[in-house]
C-alpha cells in the first residue's frame, strides 16, 4: 500500500508542478558546423528510450530550407529534468527550439519571437566552433549583435520592460549571494527555531541586496534575457596546434565578451557528450528557475571544461588567466567554413584551368606540326 502511495504522489507532485509550468521558446543560433544539431541530440537522447516519449527528433544543420523558405529550424524538447525518469513527458510543459545558422538572418526570428515568447520564458544559446578559434571570438560578437538587435525592438514594444531588464540583471547582480544563501539552506536542518524571525531576517536580506551594484564591466549590455555561450568541440584541444595555451588564449577573449552581456560560458564536447549534461540542466534552469534548481560550482581549473555561470566572473578574475600574447591564433585549428570553402573553388577552379590550357596545348600543337611540318608530297 505505501509503494501504490508513493506512486500516486509522484504523479500528483509530477501534474501540479506542470500545471505551474509555461511553454518556453530557446533559441539556438550558430555559425554551420559548430554542433547545434548535435548538442540538441544529446538533450533528445535523455527521453528517446522512453515509452511516451512523442517529440521530434532535432533538425539538421545541413537540411535545405523547408518550404516556406524560412532558414529557421523547428524542434521541441519536454520540460523535464534529464535525469528524472518519473516525470511525464506527454503532460510536461515544452521547451520549443529553434535553429539559426546565420547572423545575417536576424529578421526570421519573429517567427520564434512571438509576442508572448518574453512573457513565458526565452533564453538564447549560442553555438561555437573551437576549432576554428581565428574568427570564433568575431562569430560570438557578430551573433550578440544579432540578438541585442532583434531583443532591443521587441523590448520597446514590451510594458513589462522594466521588469523583464531589472529580472536579467538581478540574476547576474545576486548570483554570489543567492548561491551562498542556497547551500547554506541546503546544509542547515529544518527546525521550529529556524523559523522565528524569518520575516525579519528576510527583510533585512532584501535591504543587503539592495545595495549591491554590478562589478565593474558586467552586463554593460542587457537584453532582458538569459545568454548561454556554448564553445563546442572542445576535445579538440590538446590536439595539434590547438595547445592549452591557445585555448587559454580563446577562453579569456570569450570570457571578456560574455561579461559585458553577463552570459553563463559552457565548454563542452557534443562528440564525446561532454558537459552536454550540465547544459542541459543549466538551460532548464535559466528557462525555469524555480522548478529545475541549479547548485553546480564554476569550474575554471580544468580547461578543457569550464563552466562559468552568469554573475560568477568579473574583469579581476578574467584578468587573472594568464595568457601567451605571442600566439597567433589564425594559424590554430581548421580555417573559417566560409574561407576553406573559397579556398577550395578557387584550387578546383584553377585546377580546371590547367587542364584546359595543357589540353589547347596538346590540341594546338598537333594540328601544327600535321600542317606546317609535315613532308611535302613527292611530285
Amino acid at each position: 500500500m505505501a509503494a501504490v502511495t508513493s506512486v500516486w504522489q509522484k504523479l500528483l507532485d509530477s501534474a501540479t508542478r506542470n500545471s505551474e509550468m509555461r511553454n518556453s521558446t530557446l533559441l539556438v543560433v550558430g555559425n554551420r558546423s559548430s554542433g547545434k544539431s548535435k548538442l540538441l541530440d544529446s538533450f533528445h537522447s535523455k527521453f528517446s528510450n522512453r515509452q511516451d516519449a512523442t517529440y521530434s527528433s532535432s533538425p539538421s544543420e545541413h537540411d535545405a530550407p523547408d518550404a516556406s523558405g524560412s532558414p529557421l529550424r523547428y524542434s521541441f524538447l519536454p520540460a523535464i529534468h534529464p535525469n528524472d525518469d518519473d516525470a511525464d513527458i506527454d503532460t510536461a510543459a515544452t521547451c520549443d527550439v529553434w535553429c539559426l545558422s546565420n547572423p545575417k538572418h536576424g529578421r526570421f526570428l519573429d517567427v520564434a519571437l512571438r509576442k508572448d515568447a518574453l512573457d513565458r520564458g526565452l533564453a538564447v544559446v549560442v553555438v561555437l566552433d573551437f576549432q576554428r578559434p581565428a574568427t570564433i571570438v568575431s562569430s560570438l560578437e557578430e551573433w550578440l549583435a544579432t540578438i541585442v538587435a532583434e531583443m532591443k525592438s521587441r523590448l520597446e514594444q514590451h510594458p513589462d520592460r522594466s521588469d523583464l531588464l531589472q529580472r536579467n540583471e538581478d540574476f547576474v547582480r545576486l548570483y554570489r549571494v543567492n548561491n551562498v544563501n542556497n547551500s547554506a539552506a541546503k546544509d542547515s536542518s529544518s527546525s521550529a527555531a529556524s523559523v522565528i524571525g524569518s520575516d525579519d531576517a528576510s527583510q533585512a536580506n532584501s535591504l543587503a541586496t539592495a545595495a549591491i551594484d554590478l562589478a565593474e564591466g558586467v552586463l554593460t549590455t542587457n537584453c532582458g534575457v538569459p545568454i548561454i555561450v556554448v564553445c563546442n568541440k572542445t576535445d579538440v584541444i590538446g590536439d595539434g596546434d590547438m595547445t592549452m595555451a591557445a585555448a587559454d588564449h580563446v577562453q579569456r577573449k570569450i570570457r571578456e565578451v560574455c561579461l559585458a552581456h553577463g552570459a553563463a560560458l559552457v565548454f563542452a564536447s557534443s562528440k564525446h557528450k561532454t558537459q552536454t549534461d550540465l547544459l542541459h540542466r543549466y538551460v532548464l534552469h535559466r528557462l525555469y528557475p524555480a522548478h529545475f534548481p541549479f547548485d553546480d560550482a564554476a569550474e575554471v581549473v580544468d580547461g578543457k571544461n569550464i563552466f562559468i555561470p552568469s554573475g560568477w566572473d568579473s574583469l579581476a578574475l578574467v584578468e587573472d588567466l594568464e595568457i601567451d600574447k605571442s600566439i597567433d591564433l589564425s594559424k590554430c585549428g581548421k580555417p573559417p567554413v566560409g574561407e576553406s570553402a573559397r579556398s577550395g573553388a578557387c584550387i578546383f577552379f584553377y585546377s580546371l584551368l590547367i587542364v584546359y590550357f595543357h589540353i589547347l596545348f596538346i590540341v594546338s600543337h598537333s594540328f601544327y606540326s600535321t600542317t606546317f611540318f609535315s613532308p611535302l608530297p613527292c611530285p
